[in-house]
């Protein structure tokens, strides 16, 4: 499509931007950063990092870590109803960062 156009392609240096892009990838699927704020930040440095895995599947099991009411106190059960935010050890879902929306249940 390019050549029709009349445009080159660096097809060296698309492939080594192709790879650093595949390797910042397979590295930021590693954990997920969770420091928000400051509350969350001392969550973080409680809890081990959330090891996300919706790179090879969409379930699976995981162990809550921690669970947080809406004014961001630790609680020991969420009844229904409540509003809570549940940090597990592992998650097929996307951290909200970088302008994306996390993913909410019900």
């Amino acid at each position: 499509v390019a050549a029709d156009k009349g445009v080159s392609v660096d097809m060296d240096g698309f492939e080594a931007a192709m790879q650093a892009a595949r390797t910042l990838s397979r590295s930021a699927q590693d954990s997920v950063d969770m420091t928000l704020n400051d509350f969350e930040g001392e969550l973080a440095k409680k809890c081990p990092p959330t090891v996300f895995t919706g790179y090879s599947g969409l379930g699976g099991e995981a162990e809550v870590l921690a669970i947080l009411r809406e004014d961001k106190s630790e609680a020991s059960v969420a009844r229904e109803g409540d509003q809570v935010t549940v940090v597990l050890d592992r998650t097929p879902f996307y951290a909200e960062s970088g302008g994306q929306v996390g993913d909410k249940g019900s």
